[in-house]
C-alpha cells in the first residue's frame, strides 16, 4: 500500500480490498507490533462468498523518517495472508 510521503508526526491513510476467489470468514485484520500502520477493521467475523470483497482503512502514521515495510495480515478461517 502506498500512502505517499508523510511527514513524521503527522498521518496519512489508504483503503485495502480483499476479493474472496472462494467462500471464506475473514476472522482478523493487523498490522506488526510497532510498526507506523494500524488498520480499522469493523464487523468482523466477516464471512464473504465467492467474488465478494472486503474494505479495510489502513493509516500510516511514522514516528521516525524513511519508509516502512510492515504487512497487513488478514486472518481466515482457511488461512494467514500478508499483503504489503
Amino acid at each position: 500500500m502506498d500512502v505517499g510521503e508523510v511527514a513524521v508526526g503527522g498521518s496519512g491513510s489508504v483503503t485495502a480490498t480483499v476479493t474472496a476467489s472462494r467462500d471464506v470468514t475473514i476472522t482478523g485484520v493487523g498490522t506488526p507490533t510497532g510498526s507506523a500502520f494500524s488498520a480499522s477493521a469493523d464487523g468482523l467475523p466477516r464471512t464473504l462468498r465467492a467474488g465478494e470483497s472486503y474494505t479495510v482503512r489502513v493509516a500510516f502514521s511514522p514516528a521516525v523518517p524513511g519508509p516502512d515495510t510492515s504487512a497487513l495480515t488478514f486472518t481466515t478461517n482457511l488461512v494467514t495472508v500478508r499483503s504489503g
